[in-house]
């Protein structure tokens, strides 16, 4: 009996032996290092899913922005061939409406001729061949009489048949009139429909750029994009220019020509508020550092925009992170830029004049306010259009 006792009491003390932890034995603490490293491994690439989900949202938000910039100018180009449309028309039936006054007038004509016919008619209705074979005296008065009678007639006839002619025209005028103003009618909806379109598109816009405009990594991506379109502008030009571009290697050296034209250039625009100059510059929401390639003049929306000189038109179209762009080649590997326009009014290979229309002040390409950015170069290179703009 003693013996089973003994027994029990050990078999108690190795069991609660084996239920006690390492640490209570030791009095150090349990090595864990195996699944912390796994939980912060974990944590790590959740951190880096959340980062890549992050950039692939704003980089979506900015091509979304790019992409209703680009329905904005789309929208604006439709309003635009709907506008001259409709110029054309209303020109046409301004015409259609002259042209019509005078067919009225020349029918009323007719027919007050008409009826003073009638009513010589209706006093000598009682002379007829009969009476006119009495009362000749021979065969020629006779045949004089009936001759003038034939050419009577056959006047006569011919005032009936103009009357009805132009009867018949200005039915016609009347018709194609009817249809120009409802095709008028119908093309004033669609531009209606599209100007509010245009508003949609232009408030989604504003509330994407207030969205985007406090945010660094968004900021940075169009800073990048623009520097991008800068490049590819100087491609262009490059390539415009590659006939006349010095060797590589050698100095490019300013032509004393254009040097002259230095602070004697007339400004793109009426006002000389610059919004943003030439040259580095610090974001004031997102505290971005980024480098502006020209001058940003603040201008009314739809002022217009003029050549600062005389040369040929090289590009007219949307460019992305300019919006509207027009580019002129002035020679020697001079250029003038004007971005974010409202409307082109010169195309592609049109040479003009010191002063002509370029286009309208806008806000196309991404701004928040309406601007013209205004830039100058040399040989594709930026330079500061402050020091050729007159003071």
């Amino acid at each position: 009996m003693k013996k089973n006792r003994i027994i029990a009491v050990s078999l108690i003390l190795i069991f609660s032996l084996l239920s006690v932890s390492p640490e209570d034995v030791w009095g150090g603490p349990r090595r864990r290092i195996p699944k912390d490293r796994r939980t912060l491994e974990g944590r790590i690439a959740r951190e880096k899913r959340r980062l890549k989900e992050i950039q692939a949202q704003e980089k979506k938000l900015l091509k979304r922005l790019n992409s209703l910039d680009k329905q904005i100018y789309n929208t604006e180009e439709s309003i635009s061939r709907l506008e001259k449309k409709l110029s054309r028309l209303k020109e046409e039936i301004q015409a259609l409406e002259k042209d019509l006054t005078k067919s009225n007038r020349y029918l009323a004509r007719l027919k007050d001729r008409l009826a003073n016919r009638l009513r010589v008619m209706y006093r000598a209705r009682h002379l007829g061949h009969l009476e006119v074979i009495l009362t000749s005296s021979d065969l020629n008065s006779f045949l004089r009489w009936s001759y003038f009678m034939r050419l009577v007639i056959s006047q006569d006839a011919d005032l009936i048949r103009k009357t009805k002619e132009s009867i018949e025209a200005i039915k016609t005028r009347q018709d194609k009139l009817l249809k120009k103003e409802k095709e008028f009618q119908k093309l004033k909806k669609v531009e209606e429909k599209a100007k509010k379109l245009r508003e949609s598109q232009r408030k989604s816009q504003k509330k994407l750029l207030a969205k985007v405009s406090k945010n660094k990594q968004i900021n940075m991506l169009k800073i990048k994009e623009l520097e991008r379109a800068y490049q590819e502008i100087k491609k262009m030009i490059s390539r415009s220019e590659k006939s006349r571009l010095l060797e590589k290697g050698r100095p490019r050296i300013l032509d004393p020509e254009l040097a002259k034209l230095k602070s004697t250039l007339p400004w793109p625009v009426d006002g000389r508020r610059i919004l943003r100059g030439f040259g580095p510059y610090l974001h004031s929401k997102s505290n971005i550092r980024g480098v502006n390639k020209g001058v940003d003049i603040a201008a009314p929306y739809g002022q217009t925009v003029r050549s600062v000189l005389e040369g040929k038109v090289v590009y007219a179209d949307y460019f992305k992170g300019y919006g509207r762009l027009a580019m002129v080649n002035h020679g020697k590997g001079f250029y003038s830029l004007y971005a974010h326009l409202s409307a082109l009014l010169v195309e592609s290979g049109q040479r003009i004049r010191q002063g002509d229309l370029i286009g309208k002040v806008g806000d196309s390409g991404l701004v928040g306010e309406p601007s013209l950015h205004f830039e100058l170069r040399i040989n594709g290179e930026s330079i500061d259009p402050m020091e050729w703009l007159r003071r």
